[in-house]
C-alpha cells in the first residue's frame, strides 16, 4: 500500500509540473519529503531522494537557486551513507546538478570539488561520472586552468570504444568537440585536428540530434581554421555546413524545471544543463 501511495503522490507532483503549477508541486514533494524521510523501507526511501531531486530542479528553474541548493545539500547529508543503489544514483544525480547551477552563477572553483566528488565516490554511475568529468573541464578551461580541462576531456573520450550508454556516448561527443575546440583556441591547429576527425569519423551515422549538431559544427569549424593539403575536404564542409550550423547558433537549451516531466533518474547535469556554456565557447573562438 505504500509503495502505491508513493507512487500516486510522485504522478501528482509531475502533472502539477506539467500543468505550469511549480508551488503546488514543490508543495507535493514536500509532502513526500515529510511521511517518509524517516522510512527504512526501500521504495519510501527511493520516493524521497527522487522528490528531493526534483524538489532541487524545480526550486532552480524558479530562480531560487539558494533553496535549489540548499535542498540538494539536505539530500546529500540526509542519505549521503546510503548503500542503495537508487538512492546513490540520484545522489550522484544531485551532485552533477549542484555543480552545473554553480557554474551557471558564475562559481566555478567551488563547482569542481562538487563534480570531483562524484568522480570519487560515484564512479559506479557511468552517466554522471563521464557528465562531471566534463563539466569539471569546462569549469577548469573557464578559470584558465587549460591542461586540466584537457586531461578532464581525455578522461571522457577513453570511455571509448564502447561508452555505456547513449549518454555516455553524448559525453563522449561532447569531450571530442571540447577538446578540438580548446586546442584550436590555443592556435595549435594540429593538435585540434584529430579530435575534430574521430569526432566526425565515430559519430558520423548517429541519429541524435545533439551529436549531430556537433558533428556538422566541428567540420565547419575545421573549414575555417585548419589548413589541410587537400582543401576539396574544407570546401565542401563550408558548402555543407550553413543549414546544418544554424541549430547551433541558435541552440542554448533552457532547462524545463518549472515543468520537471524528466525521467526520474534523469538529470540535468548531463544535456540541458551545461549545454548552454559548451556553445557560448564555441561561438566565443568562433568570434561569431
Amino acid at each position: 500500500m505504500t509503495e502505491l501511495v508513493v507512487n500516486a503522490m510522485q504522478n501528482k507532483a509531475l502533472c502539477y509540473g506539467r500543468m505550469k503549477l511549480p508551488e503546488e508541486a514543490l508543495h507535493t514533494y514536500d509532502e513526500v519529503i515529510r511521511r517518509y524521510a524517516s522510512s527504512s523501507e526501500p521504495a519510501p526511501r527511493e520516493a524521497v531522494a527522487e522528490a528531493m531531486v526534483m524538489k532541487g530542479n524545480l526550486l532552480c528553474g524558479l530562480g531560487r537557486q539558494d533553496e535549489g541548493i540548499a535542498t540538494w545539500d539536505c539530500f546529500l547529508e540526509w542519505y549521503g551513507s546510503s548503500s542503495m543503489c537508487a538512492v546513490r544514483e540520484r545522489l550522484a544525480t544531485a551532485l552533477c546538478n549542484k555543480g552545473a547551477i554553480l557554474q551557471e552563477l558564475g562559481r566555478f572553483e567551488d563547482a569542481i570539488p562538487v563534480y570531483q566528488q562524484v568522480v570519487e565516490n560515484f564512479d559506479d554511475f557511468a552517466e554522471q561520472s563521464a557528465a562531471a568529468l566534463l563539466d569539471k573541464g569546462l569549469a577548469l578551461r573557464k578559470l584558465g586552468h587549460t591542461e586540466g580541462a584537457l586531461q578532464s576531456f581525455n578522461e571522457v573520450i577513453r570511455l571509448l570504444p564502447s561508452p555505456s550508454s547513449n549518454e555516455v556516448r553524448f559525453q563522449v561527443a561532447r569531450a571530442l568537440h571540447l577538446k578540438g575546440m580548446t586546442l584550436s583556441e590555443l592556435g595549435d591547429s594540429c593538435q585540434a585536428k584529430p579530435p575534430f576527425e574521430d569526432l566526425a569519423r565515430i559519430f558520423a551515422n548517429e541519429s541524435d540530434p545533439e551529436i549531430q549538431a556537433m558533428v556538422h559544427h566541428a567540420k565547419y569549424f575545421s573549414s575555417r581554421v585548419l589548413v589541410t593539403e587537400d582543401p576539396a575536404p574544407s570546401l565542401r564542409a563550408a558548402r555543407e555546413t550553413p543549414q546544418t550550423l544554424e541549430p547551433i547558433k541558435s541552440w542554448s537549451i533552457s532547462r524545463e524545471y518549472v515543468t520537471p516531466i524528466l525521467s526520474p533518474r534523469s538529470h540535468i547535469g548531463l544535456r540541458s544543463q551545461t549545454a548552454s556554456i559548451h556553445w557560448k565557447l564555441c561561438r566565443a573562438v568562433l568570434n561569431e
